[in-house]
Formats: structure tokens, C-alpha cells, sequence
């Protein structure tokens, strides 16, 4: 919910991020499940293991392996077979 420049703001100071944090780690019961359907629906999409698009590597899959990199973080994210070889 917050671009990088916002989140950067000398007046969104760490308590404030600890905040924001705490509020969405206690959405994860609700949000989880919409993760993991996008997750599922992202499968069918990615073309091969080194692209995420028939043309060849680009700049989407330097966006969306940057993005997923990201929800390795999450506990309980489910990967399909098809992305995890895509983030290795």
C-alpha cells in the first residue's frame, strides 16, 4: 500500500512501519488464500523456466522474478511446480 518514496518519508518514521507491518501481517488469515489463487492462476501463464513470456527474457521477467523473489518471504505461500523453477 505504499510506494518506495512514501515508505522512505522522514515523516513515516519506524514506528510508523512497525505499524503498518503489524496491521498486514494480521491480514495474512484473510489475504493468504488470494495469494496462493494468484499464485495458482500465475502458472498457467509463466511460458518456460528462464521466461516468463515467449519472446525470450526481458524486462517482465526482471519485474515479476523480483516480485515473487519477495513472496518467498511468505509462510504458507503455495508455488506451483512451474514458478518454483522459474525462481531457481
Amino acid at each position: 500500500p505504499y510506494d518506495k518514496p512514501e515508505w522512505k518519508a522522514e515523516d513515516f518514521g519506524q514506528d510508523a512501519r512497525v505499524e503498518a507491518y503489524a496491521a498486514a501481517m494480521a491480514q495474512t488469515d484473510e489475504l493468504l488464500p488470494q495469494l496462493n489463487a494468484a499464485l495458482a492462476e500465475l502458472e498457467g501463464m509463466i511460458h518456460s523456466e528462464t521466461a516468463c513470456s515467449e519472446v525470450g527474457l526481458g524486462y517482465d521477467d526482471i519485474d515479476l522474478w523480483s516480485r515473487l523473489r519477495s513472496v518467498t518471504l511468505v509462510d504458507g505461500a503455495e508455488f506451483g511446480p512451474k514458478t518454483k523453477a522459474y525462481l531457481e
